[in-house]
């Protein structure tokens, strides 16, 4: 072959090999980018489960009446914004916030909680079931509702 052959099949070498690592690149470019984004989304995750915790620790199948009671006066002392509704027989009765998180309830029937001789009285002793309620656009939490266990 003449000089001239062997510059064309060193260029057309070239241009396929140029070809070959722009299309490696572009694979791992996207490869790696949805991965990306899936550790993204995971870390996402992550994050919103540590930040809700702090409420859902008051939550579960099975909880105390004194559970409940810690989780009306934890929420009121941090100032959450949060409503707590439990339910005994057919009264139900809602602490801190309304169920729409407009207006503040305040410590309003908070000691009644605790006194066991209010209406609306907690019995640490009696078994809870307890759930989150979340905003249906947002999934933000707006509060718990409890209901005695029979």
């Amino acid at each position: 072959m003449d000089e001239s052959s062997n510059k064309m099949l060193t260029m057309i070498a070239g241009v396929i090999l140029t070809l070959l690592v722009i299309t490696a690149g572009f694979f791992i470019y996207t490869n790696a980018k949805d991965n990306m984004e899936a550790a993204i989304n995971q870390m996402d995750e992550l994050s919103n489960s540590m930040i809700e915790s702090r409420i859902t620790q008051y939550t579960g199948s099975r909880v105390s009446g004194r559970t409940v009671i810690n989780a009306i006066n934890y929420f009121y002392d941090k100032g959450e914004k949060i409503y707590i509704t439990v339910k005994i027989g057919e009264t139900s009765t809602t602490y801190l916030y309304s169920t729409d998180l407009r207006s503040s309830l305040g410590r309003a029937g908070i000691s009644e909680a605790e006194d066991s001789a209010s209406s609306t009285y907690i019995n640490p002793m009696l078994d809870f079931s307890g759930s989150i309620e979340r905003n249906a656009t947002t999934k933000a939490i707006k509060g718990i509702r409890y209901e005695v266990i029979d």
